[in-house]
């Protein structure tokens, strides 16, 4: 099993906290998207806080119809009342699945009030489809059509093999420790990173340029236990 990492940051546009459909709907674009590689729409849930309560038997889908469902609204209605915080805003989904193919979405906002950026993780396990260069270069670019990225990164990684007498040399040993991808929304020159990256050029839909996205890798897959991979990918992560 591999599991795909990504994270990107982007400024908030949002002078205080939008309300809870608000930001559901925010993620529309992103998760239509995702429905195209497996993961329906309607296969989203709202993790409660207190699920397995009387209050919360179950966690609630959080769309149908393509809009917000009470259900999910009342949940981060609630969790913002025990949060109690007007600063950020941390909204979880996730596809329904613990041991099989799904994936987990985390998209937590901030506000220009208190200078908070805002930021999106998206993790995936078992989906081949989303470990492949081309599906991320075109994810990347979509994500930053919907928003102003200041950094995406991308790492793929494998779990330690407890079972097998041995472990795979400690692999990705911190999150995104190391990355196969990076996205700047700069123009990068190769004579600017280390190794023989792949410098991919990200446009915008009427064909202005918006960043560069840098491969450590330059193969259809990453591959976690290829020492030589890891090695190039350790050195992307560590350079600014």
């Amino acid at each position: 099993m591999k599991t795909m990492d990504l994270e990107l940051s982007y400024p908030s546009p949002h002078a205080t906290l939008p309300g809870v459909a608000d930001h559901l709907r925010q993620l529309l674009p992103l998760l239509d998207w995702l429905a195209l590689q497996g993961l329906a729409v309607e296969n989203w849930y709202a993790p409660a806080a207190e699920a397995g309560s009387p209050e919360y038997p179950a966690c609630p889908p959080a769309f149908a119809g393509h809009a917000p469902t009470a259900a999910a609204i009342a949940v981060l209605h609630d969790e913002d009342a025990m949060r109690d915080d007007d600063r950020l805003r941390p909204l979880a989904l996730w596809s329904g699945e613990e041991d099989g193919a799904g994936a987990f979405l985390l998209h937590t906002l901030g506000t220009q009030r208190y200078g908070e950026p805002c930021h999106l993780l998206l993790q995936s396990q078992f989906l081949p489809q989303l470990e492949q260069q081309d599906t991320l270069l075109a994810l990347v670019s979509a994500l930053v059509q919907w928003w102003p990225a200041s950094r995406v990164e991308i790492g793929i990684s494998s779990p330690q093999e407890e079972d097998a007498g041995h472990d795979e040399n400690a692999l990705l040993d911190d999150p995104l420790g190391a990355i196969w991808m990076r996205y700047l929304p700069r123009v990068i020159d190769a004579s600017e990173v280390p190794g023989s990256n792949r410098l991919h050029a990200v446009h915008a839909a009427d064909g202005s340029r918006l960043g560069t996205l840098v491969l450590a890798v330059d193969t259809d897959r990453f591959d976690p236990a290829n020492e030589a991979h890891r090695q190039a990918a350790r050195e992307l992560a560590a350079w600014q």
